[in-house]
């Protein structure tokens, strides 16, 4: 029985560490992404998966956090809804205001880790936006935009800086693991 309980416990601690460790990696996310983007090439359009439909804009451009909801875009088609997004994961920013692209349609070349890579669309008059000044105007953002404004917005210090208590964490819960279940297991048999 002893043993069992052991056992859970070991579990319970290596949950509990997890668990903290989740809460760390997600600061951390944007500069792991970045590093990782040093060793892997900027992604293709052929990468991406192409929405084509209407974007659809839940939220409100200007709040604090916890106050309301901020921006989510959508790109709305017969197949359903499809979040889109600039920047890496943990490091997202607003490339159009809500004002104007509520409402307009085209294609968004997207990528799950870089967001929109490419787009092409038109704006329509929406209860939002000034008709006169947005009306049929289009927008096209190619991949080689996308890629130096990803370059552009990145901001080394900021995210070095969010990720050192994970590194961190890292080494400690290295170090706790070994003691947890490799030396009781050497002790177990000596």
């Amino acid at each position: 029985m002893s043993r069992i309980m052991n056992y859970l416990m070991k579990v319970f601690i290596l949950i509990v560490w997890l668990l903290l460790g989740f809460k760390l990696f997600i600061p951390a996310q944007p500069f792991l992404c970045k590093v990782y983007s040093h060793f892997v090439n900027f992604p293709k359009l052929k990468d991406a998966v192409v929405y084509e439909g209407t974007v659809y804009v839940e939220g409100e451009e200007k709040c604090r956090r916890g106050s309301c909801i901020p921006p989510t875009y959508y790109v709305v088609n017969s197949s359903g809804k499809h979040e889109i997004y600039w920047g890496l994961p943990g490091d997202r920013y607003e490339r159009f205001p809500k004002s104007s692209i509520q409402g307009a349609t085209g294609k968004f070349w997207f990528h799950p880790i870089y967001g929109s890579l490419q787009e092409n669309f038109t704006i329509h008059k929406n209860e939002f936006n000034n008709p006169d000044s947005w009306e049929g105007q289009s927008f096209f953002h190619g991949i080689e935009e996308s890629k130096s404004l990803f370059e552009e917005h990145f901001k080394y210090r900021e995210h070095i800086t969010m990720a050192i208590p994970f590194f961190i964490f890292l080494i400690f819960f290295y170090r706790a693991m070994k003691k947890l279940f490799l030396t009781t297991k050497s002790t177990s048999e000596g």
